[in-house]
């Protein structure tokens, strides 16, 4: 009798062990950073909780330093005069990398757009483009050679060190920063990387407006699906994505017109702003990048979506790591344009 007590017990223990230790997944869709954000974790129960609160943590951490639409963050600080030079290492090494992107893509990436993007933000307002003496004022204050970002040699601490500051930056008056093409996929960086500390999860995903990245496995077993929205139809998918490999690890950006535009008289102008021309880069629908990391997936889109087919295959071809698909054509006679590492990413289906 004390044997078949104990046995049952001892198979009700496994029976609760193996609930408590199957994965099973757990979804959040938060409004953060202006938009509403996908999170999913993939694990023991117990986990996903505290995993989905780190991710959301980091996701409004970066929202709270770099946000161009909250005056207390501290890049709108920085804009607006009221923030001293020396600035914070999250801050600092996001656009030390979009000084970068500027540098290789000979400018079709550029941080300083952002007085061209309040403008047509204005003159969207106003129901008229801008005319030709407003782009001139505000080009003249574009341009990221005009920005001087060095490391602070009175306070080197590293940047991971909480509170640190390691940045100096300098830039003339006029001149303003918008980290908006490349925070987000930051963000989505981060927030990976904080749902999966001190955690063994078997997989997760999170997506902020348009950039995406996912690793592990899903609750059903199968690989991470990432489909492409169609840029003339909502809800229409061109295609499906996966990862490559066991780990599942994808970092996938896609940009387009058809995301945030402005609306003037009717028409819809990209929000894309080309900072050579200060004209909004309305020529490629959309762009698809796939790059080791969110951020720089980010910030390639946009680059190529102001370089256009032509010259931005040729750029991307001689970047490591990053493939991209352009999106041109009609909604009835789509075409796309594939870098020569792009579709084995692709689903047949």
């Amino acid at each position: 009798m004390i044997l078949v007590v104990v046995s049952g017990l001892t198979l009700v223990g496994i029976a609760l062990w193996r609930v408590a230790t199957t994965p099973t997944s757990q979804t959040v869709t938060p409004e953060i950073m202006g938009t509403t954000t996908h999170l999913t974790a993939v694990g023991r129960r117990a986990d996903l909780g505290p995993a989905l609160d780190a991710a959301q943590a980091a996701l409004r951490s970066v929202n709270r330093t770099m946000s161009t639409y909250d005056p207390s963050s501290e890049l709108s600080r920085i804009n607006a005069g009221q923030s001293p030079d020396d600035i914070a290492p999250e801050l600092g090494a996001v656009l030390e990398f979009g000084l970068h992107m500027s540098s290789r893509t000979d400018g079709a990436f550029d941080a300083t757009v952002y007085p061209l993007v309040q403008l047509w933000a204005k003159a969207a307002a106003a129901g008229r483009p801008p005319d030709d003496a407003e782009l001139a004022d505000a080009r003249s204050h574009v341009g990221w050679r005009k920005v001087s970002l060095t490391m602070d040699p009175l306070n080197p601490q590293p940047a991971t060190q909480p509170g640190g500051r390691r940045w100096v930056l300098r830039m003339p008056v006029g001149t303003q920063i918008t980290l908006d093409a490349i925070a987000k996929g930051d963000a989505v960086d981060l927030a990976v990387a904080a749902m999966r500390t001190g955690r063994h999860l078997a997989g997760g995903m999170v997506e902020v407006g348009g950039d995406l990245r996912c690793f592990g496995r899903p609750a059903d077993g199968g690989f991470w699906r990432v489909g492409v929205q169609s840029p003339w139809e909502e809800g229409r998918v061109l295609m499906r994505l996966r990862p490559l490999t066991d780990s599942g690890e994808l970092c996938v950006c896609t940009s387009g017109n058809y995301r945030r535009y402005y609306e003037i008289a009717g028409k819809r102008y990209s929000h894309i702003i080309d900072p050579a021309t200060g004209e909004p880069a309305d020529a490629v629908p959309s762009v698809t990048v796939i790059a080791p990391s969110c951020m720089k997936a980010d910030g390639w889109a946009t680059a190529l979506s102001v370089l256009g087919v032509e010259k931005g295959l040729k750029l991307v071809e001689q970047e490591s790591g990053v493939e991209a698909m352009f999106v041109t054509g009609t909604k009835d006679n789509p075409e796309y344009h594939y870098s020569s590492g792009f579709k084995k990413y692709v689903i047949e289906e």
